[in-house]
């Protein structure tokens, strides 16, 4: 499955700036027509996310300045992963591949990884400009990294399990790796790690 979405406008305010943004999604998955693993249920799925950067190196608002950046808006893309936390949904190409299987009644486990570029080059240096180089911070406040030219922002790798205790209440686990790639600088080379448990219960 596929999808296409595009942003026009102008935005309000003491300074007006046309919008010219655009996303684009893709989506495939297969059930593995292996005899001896029939009753794992295997499933491997990938998916490609495309959401435009800013062109222009200073992203500064002006009224000569066509903004061609994707706004995320009101996103739900990637939940559960580090990178949905720590970059917002623009100027960003997004690879993901899974494949998931029940080894056991009830027990779905699964493994994933996604690999994240820059839509437009990076300006090196402490601040490009633009959006995929602010990262948010965990009380939501931005941080703008050392960045080189490079457009790869690095991979995360995660592993799930998930348990349907009853038809109402469900349990699951998240484990996740992300790995800068060399759009950072030594400075912001470290790897980040996650761990969550959950509960869900349907009323």
């Amino acid at each position: 499955q596929g999808e296409i979405a595009l942003q026009r406008g102008t935005t309000a305010g003491t300074t007006t700036q046309k919008r010219d943004g655009m996303a684009l999604q893709a989506m495939a998955s297969y059930a593995l027509p292996v005899a001896e693993l029939e009753k794992y249920k295997p499933v491997v799925s990938g998916s490609y996310t495309y959401v435009s950067g800013d062109k222009s190196a200073s992203g500064s608002p002006d009224n000569n300045h066509k903004n061609s950046a994707w706004n995320p808006m009101f996103e739900n893309q990637g939940g559960g992963t580090i990178y949905n936390s720590i970059f917002n949904l623009s100027n960003l190409q997004i690879l993901n591949a899974t494949v998931s299987a029940s080894p056991i009644a009830d027990v779905t486990t699964s493994l994933s990884w996604n690999g994240l570029w820059a839509a437009q080059k990076l300006t090196a240096g402490t601040q490009a400009g633009i959006a995929t180089t602010s990262l948010v911070q965990p009380d939501g406040s931005s941080f703008s990294p050392q960045v080189t030219s490079n457009k790869a922002l690095g991979s995360e790798y995660d592993a799930n399990v998930a348990y349907q205790y009853t038809e109402d209440v469900k349990f699951g686990l998240n484990l996740g790796w992300f790995v800068p790639g060399r759009a950072f600088t030594a400075a912001n080379h470290d790897i980040a790690t996650q761990a969550i448990a959950s509960v869900g219960v349907n009323f």
